[in-house]
């Protein structure tokens, strides 16, 4: 009788503990979106355990290269991408100007958006386009999310494609 009681407190403890483990990690990009971005695709980093929701147009690229600046995400009709990447380097100011474009040699402008503040570099000069970028202190590493074109002029990414960038940092989450 001992030994039963003895085994049924134990699997009631191993459930408990794999329940809190579940609930840490669940992915709150799964719940159901209201408003604008509800119809938007969801991109789950299971790894780093962070989510956002991006546009139906953007599809996954299938075998996305290793590179970390390498696109996860594309829009094959408005020849747009979208860059996903968690950096190893510390985060600090010294290591996000080391990611600037050619000619940039300050900070970031942060941007706060809903709880997070992501920090922006855009255009680069010399007339070559750069991506939009937005890193993220990412318990102490940086998260690189890129958005790369349509490019207006050839410089810089659209203004729907700015509005968009937006909309999809607000769904950021991390879990």
């Amino acid at each position: 009788m001992t030994t039963v009681r003895t085994t049924m407190v134990l699997l009631a403890a191993a459930l408990a503990c794999s329940t809190a483990s579940a609930q840490k990690h669940s992915n709150p990009c799964t719940t159901p979106a209201s408003g604008e971005t509800s119809t938007w695709r969801v991109y789950a980093d299971q790894v780093h355990h962070f989510c956002f929701r991006y546009p139906e147009s953007y599809k996954p690229i299938p075998k996305p290269k290793t590179d970390c600046r390498a696109s996860k995400l594309r829009d094959e009709k408005a020849d747009a991408d979208i860059g996903v990447c968690v950096r190893s380097w510390t985060f600090r100011p010294s290591n996000l100007v080391r990611m600037a474009p050619t000619g940039s040699e300050s900070q970031p402008e942060p941007v706060k958006v809903g709880k997070y503040t992501f920090y922006f570099y855009g255009a680069g000069g010399g007339g070559v386009h750069y991506p939009d970028s937005y890193d993220f202190n990412f318990h102490g590493k940086i998260l690189v999310i890129d958005f790369y074109g349509p490019y207006e002029n050839d410089k810089s990414p659209t203004p729907e494609t700015k509005k968009m960038e937006l909309k999809l940092l607000a769904t950021f989450r991390e879990f």
